[in-house]
């Protein structure tokens, strides 16, 4: 160890300085979508990961399968971990898992799995709370303070930043965004009574498309369904009662 590092400080010694130099070459910048195509994670990564053949899929399993995409598709990560217990379950097997069972069978297992997964690669995920809870779910501008910046360093939000200030006091504002799964099934810190009554609604919902996806019963699968949305109708209502510091201010989803 001491002659390698001996080797390498001998080694910089004979490297001179440079200046700031032009290559002349054109730098572009591009903003990449900010969700995955659940029609992308289900037919071009997650189906093939499991044994790499072209047995046909039912259209009730792709069903079930676009919407679990549809609920971590704002997070590479998040796909990769709902891949990976869908592969401990179907993999060299597929459509039926190795105890010989369904996806709608097996998704208890498969949902238990990555929810482990989740809480190890984002132990630190929190539900948001007041102005930002807001803005999440109205589609809101907001300031990035040291609060956004923590919820996006947690991936609470899954926002990335397109947008440098050019100079100090230059205020960067950013949509906040989310997946269902990520704001589920995790803690929250308040004490308000309208922030833990949406949160529930969320875990409700979440509830609702499991119950969802698991019935075999037309009218179990529409009645999940129904309950979903009217919760999504109350969050809304719920989220007016909730501070709101943007009011007025414009970003190019508006437009």
């Amino acid at each position: 160890g001491k002659i390698l590092k001996s080797s390498l400080f001998m080694t910089s010694l004979s490297v001179s300085a440079f200046e700031i130099s032009d290559t002349g070459r054109v730098k572009e910048l591009f903003e990449l979508a900010s969700k995955l195509s659940v029609e992308h994670i289900v037919t071009k990564i997650w189906i093939p990961s499991f044994n790499g053949s072209s047995k046909r899929t039912s259209k009730r399993d792709k069903a079930i399968l676009k919407m679990l995409a549809a609920s971590v598709n704002s997070a590479p990560r998040l796909v990769e971990l709902m891949g990976r217990a869908l592969r401990k379950e179907f993999e060299n097997t597929w459509p039926v898992s190795r105890g010989g069972q369904s996806l709608t069978q097996s998704l208890g297992a498969v949902l238990q799995d990555y929810e482990l997964q989740k809480k190890h690669f984002y132990p630190s995920v929190t539900f948001p709370v007041g102005k930002y809870l807001h803005a999440l779910i109205n589609s809101c501008p907001i300031v990035i303070d040291q609060t956004v910046f923590q919820y996006m360093r947690s991936s609470t939000f899954t926002n990335s930043i397109s947008y440098f200030p050019s100079f100090p006091g230059d205020r960067v504002r950013i949509v906040p965004e989310s997946a269902l799964s990520l704001l589920v099934n995790n803690t929250i810190e308040t004490v308000n009574e309208i922030d833990v009554k949406i949160k529930s609604e969320y875990d409700q919902i979440w509830s609702e498309l499991v119950n969802h996806m698991q019935s075999l019963s037309p009218s179990m699968k529409g009645q999940s369904l129904e309950n979903a949305f009217q919760r999504v109708l109350r969050i809304r209502i719920l989220s007016m009662q909730l501070e709101d510091d943007n009011k007025g201010q414009t970003t190019l989803r508006d437009l």
